[in-house]
């Protein structure tokens, strides 16, 4: 396997053009993210489900209702209860979810004192949290309200609930100091790394440029990558360039060598063996698998 549970994956996220934040709803038997961060920050709802939550250093229990704000870069993953990969299994496990930047609004507007509020939540999510309580359900119905909007009243929307947020009860929930020592939330060589290989992975990237573009030998640069992320520079930019081509086979209809070439791989038939190793599955198996209940 060239993913491991100990290091986070780097997920790469899209919204429709239409649109600067992304909503949307997960449906399958059962949660299939291992840990994973991102630039967004994320406000997760799980619809149905049980298992365990994990955000940087917590581990907890979640069930239907619970509701979590996730902030930029902090690793997580919903782990869904053995029950639900049994066979014949007809439990199912679905969450709503709303991603988006912190820069949606500008530096500037969200420096105005009206979104004092909304400025606070979004530091305090930094560290992952838990709501709960009478608030809570205000919030739910929120999100649903904003699942059936478009263009500003969506976008107002979300103002309101991070608000709503802000006012209601909470738990923190990863640690301070988890936050202080992990190196992909500071600014720094490795966010350099992964900043360049997610904007140019389709690309022939060469283990050359990588390091030339952050000023290290080639030596050091591979001593470097295999320290931070358990991972050879191949295998950790292959992982970036499955986790777009599982996004391709789950919502396009482009055939398989063309998101064998999409992500970056010359050949269809390595894209399919490495494809095979990580996911268990062909390309193609894969599609069928998350498709079929749509």
């Amino acid at each position: 396997m060239e993913h491991s549970i100990n290091h986070p994956a780097y997920e790469i996220i899209t919204h429709p053009g239409d649109s600067s934040f992304k909503k949307g709803m997960f449906s399958n038997p059962y949660f299939t993210r291992s840990l994973h961060y991102h630039k967004h920050y994320e406000l997760l709802l799980i619809v149905n489900g049980f298992g365990k939550r994990l955000v940087g250093d917590h581990s907890g229990d979640f069930e239907k209702g619970d509701l979590v704000f996730i902030g930029e870069n902090l690793p997580h993953a919903w782990i869904s209860d053995p029950v639900f990969h049994e066979n014949h299994s007809t439990r199912k496990s679905q969450s709503i979810f709303i991603q988006f930047e912190r820069a949606i609004l500008g530096s500037d507007f969200m420096n105005n004192p009206e979104l004092q509020s909304v400025k606070k939540i979004l530091d305090i999510a930094s560290r992952g949290i838990q709501i709960y309580g009478k608030g809570k359900h205000h919030i739910i119905k929120k999100i649903y309200e904003l699942w059936n909007k478009n263009g500003l009243e969506s976008l107002l929307l979300l103002l309101d609930i991070l608000n709503c947020i802000d006012h209601s009860t909470y738990k923190i929930l990863a640690s301070q100091n988890f936050i202080d020592q992990q190196f992909y939330l500071k600014p720094g060589k490795m966010q350099d790394i992964d900043r360049y290989l997610v904007n140019n992975f389709n690309q022939d990237i060469s283990i050359q440029d990588c390091a030339r573009h952050v000023n290290m030998s080639i030596s050091s640069f591979c001593r470097f990558i295999k320290l931070n992320t358990r991972l050879t520079f191949s295998h950790y930019l292959n992982a970036i360039r499955l986790d777009f081509a599982q996004k391709l086979l789950i919502n396009t209809n482009l055939q398989i060598k063309e998101i064998a070439y999409d992500c970056g791989f010359n050949s269809t038939a390595y894209f399919n063996k490495i494809f095979k190793r990580v996911n268990g599955v062909s390309p193609m198996q894969y599609r069928v698998k998350h498709t079929s209940d749509e």
